[in-house]
């Protein structure tokens, strides 16, 4: 009897594709509780946890993707036994692809590849995007396949042709692209398991994963379509049309090949799903851009973060409850205004929030403004993503879901070149999705040309939005200069120069050095206690303008800062030199990496670490609030080691946050003494504190100081009263709801 394999090739592969997000999803979910939340922890349920780690060799995601190659190979060998049988021209390709993707699946099993990465990084002295020395062996493969196989590429009916160098993009797409920009993270992190470089690698495995969940696909429908349906039988394969046969409801006589080729495109039976995916993509892109800028106004990114997932959700289920209405509303001129809404935003927005606080309105202006950029964004992408497609259900979800994984990719990838290149990939993305819906190209052209102008002046043109909306909101000179004006992944970072040379940096729109203000605090918290302790190593989290690593280098022997975000790190260098001296101190080391990472697996005892946090509300520097954290500092601490710790509030009684920190540090450390200014309170801890109260006041005099408290240990208790440490990142999210 002859047996049957009765598989809908577009089910089945949804269901693949759909197991690859969800496991990319626990990934990362996975990837953070071990690495961040339990990172020093040995409980046997993190080992569970952690089988769901795509970076893991030995876990669930890997098994899959193997079986995922194994599953092509099985495919491709049934397809070569059936050429072999026709005496095909080209079955020796099929065969060969056939040992290809068995190899792939054995190699992705058993990490063959990793055991020629080590002698070809030792022998090649690999750095950067090339860390990993394997990747100097598999591009060079893959350039030689491309020249190998393009013949037989040519010869497979377009449908497939398109289906396999897609498929083919997007393997290689995770396996160099992405796999370049995590090696990268990995090396500027000196080899440190950072959570950026972790969420990087699950992209990069994810897209190695749907390319070969696309080219399952490819090949199944190639099988049908070629009458395989002894091997694979899912629907008459004469009731599925060829791209090659479709007609259009452009006029057949046109003989302008762009138009001819616009309406074949826009008659394509996939088009409705290739708008989805990569509309979804766009959407989170608009979204970060959004986050980052009303960030800047608002300073509560959880309340941001919440409003676009509740706004998200309900305009989605609206689009879905009144789709022919909204499909009547939202149409591609709607789409262009969008577009121009979007490309301006950083200008009215800024301009926006200035102008309700001229008319005495800022709170409410702000909330205003605010809800209009997220109604713009978030919510014209909720109503408008579902009116992409005219189908339902898992399908849908699983691709707008993929889109979206697309999108934080390149995040990921854009935003290391800044704002404007990220800005550019979303207009391009946009414009393509227009035209597809059937936009006028004549209207289109003109457009284009009007938003290549826009993005040509939009670094010039945010800089001078970004220096009013400094003067008005941040006292800075009318006459000051802006020098940099950019977002990183985590933030908006600013520097700005008065005319007296003095330069300021702002994070988030936040003051992170200012000059007088800055220098007193870095005196505080980097030369009064390295002159007093005399440390042989010293660490310094966050780098803000590095002035307070030049004050520590002349009584250490090493200070290293430790900086998450490399911006921020490659602004301190460029624009703040002659504040840090960098260059020409030769006991300095700059790390770009995650702090708990870095403290885990750094086996440097440092005398004295310094943490600096420019705002305790911010919700991606949260993890350093807790107890969790201060053990971990504790453990890296020699006997007499020191934390200073800026608590970016006056301790007393009225503030919360301030006395949970502090509470937080009494649960760890033996002795603690606090500083208060007149304008925060710094907190010294350590198991033997090296520094007593006097010692302390007759430095602060020395520097000319004399605005301040000291506060010992009994004191601090006092002051401190029944407030309870910050135990977790959970405790930290409940303290933004009474915020003080």
């Amino acid at each position: 009897m002859l047996l049957q394999i009765r598989i809908k090739p577009g089910r089945f592969t949804l269901i693949l594709a759909s197991v690859a997000v969800i496991l990319a999803g626990l990934s990362l979910i996975a990837d953070y509780i071990v690495e961040v939340d339990y990172r020093d922890s040995d409980a046997v349920w993190l080992r569970l946890v952690d089988l769901f780690s795509v970076n893991l060799e030995q876990s669930i995601p890997t098994w899959f993707s193997t079986i995922l190659l194994f599953v092509a190979a099985v495919i491709l060998m049934l397809i070569a036994l059936m050429k072999w049988q026709q005496q095909d021209a080209y079955r020796k390709h099929w065969l060969g692809l056939t040992f290809i993707f068995l190899y792939l699946s054995i190699d992705e099993g058993a990490v063959i590849h990793e055991v020629a990465s080590d002698p070809l990084t030792q022998l090649f002295n690999t750095t950067g995007y090339l860390y990993f020395g394997w990747q100097i062996l598999f591009v060079p493969l893959v350039l030689i396949f491309a020249l190998a196989y393009i013949g037989f590429i040519m010869r497979l009916p377009p449908r497939s042709r398109l289906g396999f160098v897609g498929a083919g993009v997007v393997y290689v797409a995770g396996a160099v692209l992405i796999e370049g920009i995590s090696a990268n993270e990995l090396f500027i992190a000196n080899d440190v398991y950072t959570l950026r470089y972790l969420a990087t690698a699950t992209v990069e495995e994810l897209l190695e994963m749907l390319g070969i969940v696309l080219f399952i696909y490819a090949l199944l429908d190639y099988v049908v379509r070629t009458n395989g349906q002894a091997l694979f039988s899912n629907v008459d394969a004469q009731q599925i049309v060829d791209i090659n046969s479709i007609t259009t409801r452009e006029s057949t006589t046109n003989s302008d090949w762009f138009t001819q080729q616009i309406a074949r495109l826009r008659a394509y039976r996939y088009a409705q799903r290739i708008l989805l995916f990569i509309a979804s993509a766009n959407a989170i892109i608009i979204q970060w851009l959004a986050l980052r800028e009303a960030t800047v106004i608002v300073h509560y990114p959880e309340f941001i973060i919440v409003s676009m997932v509740g706004l998200f959700f309900v305009g989605s289920i609206l689009a879905s409850l009144f789709a022919a209405r909204f499909r009547r509303l939202i149409s591609s001129q709607i789409g262009l205004v969008a577009l121009i809404l979007q490309l301006t935003m950083p200008l009215w927005f800024r301009l926006m929030t200035i102008a309700f606080d001229n008319l005495g309105m800022s709170p409410v202006g702000n909330i205003i403004a605010v809800g209009l950029v997220l109604l713009l964004t978030t919510g014209f992408y909720s109503l408008w993503l579902p009116l992409l497609i005219h189908t339902t259900g898992l399908r849908t979800f699983v691709i707008q879901m993929v889109g979206m994984a697309l999108g934080v990719a390149l995040l990921f990838l854009f935003t290391r070149w800044g704002y404007c290149p990220l800005v550019v990939a979303y207009t391009v993305i946009v414009l393509f999705v227009l035209l597809i819906k059937g936009t006028s190209t004549t209207w289109l052209m003109r457009i284009s040309l009007v938003v290549t102008v826009w993005l040509w002046f939009l670094p010039a043109i945010n800089q001078w939005s970004t220096g009013i909306w400094l003067q008005h909101f941040r006292t800075v000179s009318v006459d000051t200069t802006v020098l940099f004006s950019d977002y990183s992944l985590r933030q908006k970072v600013d520097v700005v120069q008065d005319t007296s040379g003095n330069r300021y940096l702002f994070q988030n729109g936040i003051n992170t050095f200012d000059g007088e203000n800055s220098r007193w605090q870095n005196i505080l918290m980097g030369r009064i206690p390295a002159s007093i302790i005399q440390p042989e190593n010293v660490l310094v989290i966050g780098a803000g303008s590095m002035q307070m690593e030049l004050m520590m280098a002349h009584y250490a022997q090493h200070v290293t800062t430790l900086e998450p975000d490399p911006m921020v790190a490659s602004v301190s260098r460029d624009l703040f030199a002659s504040y840090n001296l960098i260059d020409t101190l030769e006991n300095r080391t700059v790390f770009v990496s995650d702090s708990n990472a870095f403290l885990a697996s750094d086996d440097t005892n440092y005398g004295l670490i310094a943490v600096n946090l420019p705002d305790i509300y911010d919700l991606q520097t949260s993890a350093l609030n807790t107890t969790t954290f201060f053990e971990l500092i504790r453990s890296r601490l020699t006997e007499e080691g020191v934390l200073v710790i800026n608590l970016t509030q006056i301790l007393t009684p009225d503030h919360i946050m301030s006395r949970r920190l502090a509470a937080s540090l009494l649960a760890v450390f033996d002795d603690i003494l606090v500083v208060n200014t007149g304008e925060t309170s710094y907190a010294f801890a350590s198991q033997n504190l090296p520094i007593v109260a006097s010692d302390m006041q007759l430095a602060l005099q020395a520097a000319g100081r004399t605005d301040f408290g000291i506060f010992e240990m009994n004191a601090v208790k006092a002051l401190v009263g029944e407030a309870q440490p910050i135990a977790s990142i959970a405790d930290w999210l409940h303290l933004l709801t009474i915020r003080q």
